[in-house]
């Protein structure tokens, strides 16, 4: 008697011995440090998952030698929402944080490899619980060979950047006595210094890069005394201070982008490679000696630079103008201006390769833009905005004369379905 549900299992089952043979897992002839360098570049919690392959894969992520912690990846959904809303920090978010801090030890305790790189990702609650401040000294204490550690502060729904850039008031981090030293590579993004007690000892630190850090002139002249052995030196959207006078004879790269001082004095006999951008102070008040330079590049693109000098008030220094105040020797100068850029890729990409801005991306309502002659950079930013700009209401250009390019503006796809596009050809007063 005919059984179609016994035809179709037997159907099943030959379909799954047919997959099985022509599907085999290649992964079972890889070498488990093989496997275990690939799991190096995926985030801890796909790490940890990918033990639910095969028994190969048990526990292969005990072995990685680098860790990232993401606390938005390891933390409950719930408490995931709660961290994101502008409210105060309540009993939910209070717990979410000594969750995270548990589960950050509980996989450390697990993981039995050398670990020679580590970068932690929170959220500023952790540092006024001084959750983060006992992370760290944890995994440098009991991990002896970590070389490379990363801290980033990851804004709260963009407030903490505006923070930043406007109150000075974010969080104030502050480690124990000399937790740096065994370092040779040290990143730290979105946090307030006031002391240098970490770095105390850096006898091997040969990297440092700062970004958007809060600091006074004695923090930031503590921090490069103590790293005698600096080679490669990044200040990028920082402030806080007034003078930045870097003397070091080991510093071999400088990087220095968007801040505002009053006084910039760089000697650096052995340095080979200079980079400025959007550098705000007075002419007369920056100096440099590099005998031994062979790049310099100097710009005024960085975004954070320029809102700061508008900010206070001042203008972008140029480089032919720190040039002709300084004592350089070099092979390849960039210098870049409105018409030379020097980027590693087209000009059009710009916009494109620009971070997410919070404030575009959520606040920005109107746009009032003149003197529009529509280069390709001009419509790419107009671009960048009708693709960004969730809230925007309408953007006005105001221009002499209305380029196909432009014209084509009216027709891309908007991310603010209230957005409307209005040209002002002529146009004498920007409110009409």
């Amino acid at each position: 008697m005919f059984n179609p549900k016994s035809r179709l299992e037997k159907r099943s089952k030959v379909e799954f011995e047919t997959r099985n043979d022509e599907m085999p897992d290649f992964t079972e002839k890889v070498p488990k440090d093989v496997l275990i360098h690939i799991l190096t570049f995926l985030p801890l919690d796909e790490a940890i998952r990918s033990g639910i392959l095969s028994k190969k894969w048990k526990d292969l992520w005990r072995n990685v030698t680098h860790i990232e912690f993401d606390e938005k990846k390891l933390i409950k959904p719930l408490l995931q929402l709660l961290l994101s809303r502008k409210s105060g920090r309540t009993k939910d978010v209070t717990k979410g944080t000594c969750w995270y801090a548990l589960l950050l030890h509980r996989i450390m305790f697990r993981h039995y490899g050398d670990l020679l790189s580590f970068r932690i990702l929170h959220s500023c609650e952790t540092i006024l619980f001084r959750e983060v401040q006992s992370w760290v000294k944890y995994v440098l204490i009991t991990k002896k060979g970590v070389q490379n550690l990363s801290l980033e502060c990851e804004p709260d729904n963009g407030e903490m950047g505006e923070r930043f850039l406007f109150q000075y008031n974010i969080p104030k981090l502050n480690f124990s006595n000399g937790i740096f030293q065994r370092l040779g590579s040290l990143e730290m993004i979105n946090y307030d210094i006031n002391c240098s007690n970490a770095f105390v000892g850096c006898k091997n630190l040969k990297t440092l890069k700062l970004k958007k850090i809060n600091l006074d002139d004695g923090t930031i002249n503590d921090i490069l005394n103590n790293c005698v052995v600096l080679e490669n030196f990044t200040l990028n959207e920082s402030n806080g201070f007034n003078k930045l006078i870097i003397m070091k004879e080991s510093l071999k790269v400088l990087k220095l982008q968007g801040l505002c001082v009053d006084e910039l004095k760089v000697s650096c006999e052995n340095l080979e490679l200079l980079l400025l951008d959007s550098i705000t102070c007075p002419t007369n008040a920056a100096s440099i000696y590099t005998p031994n330079l062979k790049t310099f590049s100097s710009y005024y693109y960085s975004l954070f630079g320029n809102m700061h000098a508008a900010k206070e008030g001042y203008a972008i220094v140029k480089g032919y103008e720190i040039l002709a105040h300084s004592a350089m020797d070099f092979e390849n100068t960039i210098i870049g201006s409105s018409n030379d850029y020097d980027f590693p890729y087209p000009i059009s990409m710009f916009w494109e390769k620009q971070e997410l801005c919070y404030c575009v991306h959520e606040k920005l309502k109107f746009v009032y833009i003149k003197a529009f002659k529509g280069n390709e950079l001009e419509v790419e930013f107009v671009k960048y905005l009708i693709a960004k700009a969730t809230m925007m209401k309408k953007v006005t250009i105001f221009c002499n004369t209305l380029t196909e390019d432009a014209e084509n503006l009216l027709s891309l796809p908007k991310t603010s379905t209230n957005l409307s596009i209005n040209f002002k050809v002529n146009a004498i007063n920007i409110m009409n």
